[in-house]
């Protein structure tokens, strides 16, 4: 039989992937979308910002479970990039730089569009569902 070509760098992780069955998608804007919006949710629930956006301090209750649904997006961001490049690519290098871009979007906008820093915090998780496919 013929010698089989040469396969690209990462193949063999793109056919652990295709059979195991897992949907092909771009995990970078989602992963970025999940990182924002945990930043959004974890500064929410400090009551100095809470006031700032919303106009009055949270509840404890409020509070807690805004900590706790912005920590589970990073959590879910990072398992997004670990299962899709491996742990050292997608730990250090993608998951942490959509950690900083989507701060710094984030501290950028906070002091002067706090409303607009919230409704990106629910759009920028579901545009990253949208995005099409890797090819």
């Amino acid at each position: 039989s013929p010698a089989k070509p040469p396969q690209p760098f990462g193949a063999s992780v793109a056919r652990h992937r295709s059979l195991t069955g897992a949907i092909r998608m771009n995990p970078v804007p989602l992963a970025f979308g999940l990182s924002y919006a945990g930043w959004v949710l974890i500064s929410l629930s400090m009551s100095r910002h809470h006031e700032q956006v919303l106009g009055h301090r949270p509840s404890t209750r409020r509070a807690a479970v805004a900590k706790g649904l912005g920590s589970a997006a990073l959590l879910i961001a990072a398992w997004l990039c670990i299962r899709h490049w491996g742990p050292s690519v997608g730990l250090l290098g993608v998951w942490g730089g959509t950690l900083s871009a989507s701060a710094l979007i984030y501290v950028f906008l906070l002091p002067y569009f706090p409303r607009t820093m919230v409704r990106l915090g629910i759009a920028m998780p579901a545009v990253g569902l949208l995005l099409p496919p890797l090819t």
